[in-house]
């Protein structure tokens, strides 16, 4: 988003709002840790080696 209000806001109208039958849960995007855990799609697109 360009600017941090209009991020603030999407995210207040969004959260907790039904999509599908299922609620949203909307938050602020952080930098993922550098010992992150390895998701499904890792191992799907082949990030994941075996020792």
């Amino acid at each position: 988003m360009p600017d941090k209000t209009e991020a603030e806001s999407a995210i207040e109208g969004l959260n907790g709002k039904e999509l599908k039958g299922r609620r949203l849960n909307v938050n602020e995007a952080r930098p993922r840790s550098e010992g992150r855990s390895l998701t499904l799609l890792d191992f799907h697109q082949g990030a994941y080696r075996a020792p």
